[in-house]
């Protein structure tokens, strides 16, 4: 027995208290897993220790899961670093909209061209930002999401919302989203 568990088996004894300890065991096949190993001592009368009642589970597919878990967080992280920093310095404008056409994440360069600062767009609608663009992007956003298909090289090209004397030409890939992913 481990030094660990030793002593954590001690102490529960001498205290009275239960033995809690997650470890790596050897099971019959010889494999090594993690178990939760819970005990309590059984006293009779003069103190002494009849027996011991006690359980253990084994939680290695937890622990893996645990560890899976922590991986894709920090992949999700790395991910989100990047979309950020793509967003901050690509030079040319992008969004994500939601499933109700609200937008989640906007560019400097997009949100600009809209007339309207970044903060203004997250969460509003598109129609409500894009009223004059909007009904003729909105059949396109609605058969990506009734489809799941790509859209790519929807071209539009209109009077600038922040300035109309000058021509703004969207090239338009609207993506699909499957199992947290986009996929072109």
């Amino acid at each position: 027995m481990c030094d660990r568990v030793q002593l954590s088996w001690d102490l529960a004894a001498r205290t009275d208290t239960p033995f809690e300890l997650e470890c790596r065991l050897r099971r019959f096949d010889g494999q090594y897993r993690w178990h939760d190993l819970r005990s309590r001592a059984l006293f009779d009368d003069d103190g002494a220790i009849l027996k011991w009642i006690g359980t253990g589970t084994d939680v290695e597919d937890v622990k893996r899961a645990e560890a899976d878990l922590r991986l894709s967080k920090h992949e999700v992280e790395e991910a989100l670093t990047l979309l950020e920093t793509l967003q901050a310095n690509v030079p040319i404008g992008f969004c994500l909209l939601d499933s109700d056409f609200r937008y989640v994440r906007i560019n400097e360069a997009l949100a600009a061209s809209n007339g309207l600062p970044v903060a203004e767009h997250i969460g509003r609608r598109a129609a409500d930002v894009l009223p004059e663009l909007w009904p003729e992007l909105e059949p396109h956003y609605r058969r990506v999401l009734e489809t799941g298909e790509s859209i790519l090289n929807v071209e539009v090209e209109r009077p600038m919302p922040a300035d109309p004397e000058q021509m703004l030409s969207w090239a338009g890939e609207l993506l699909r989203r499957l199992g947290g992913r986009r996929e072109t």
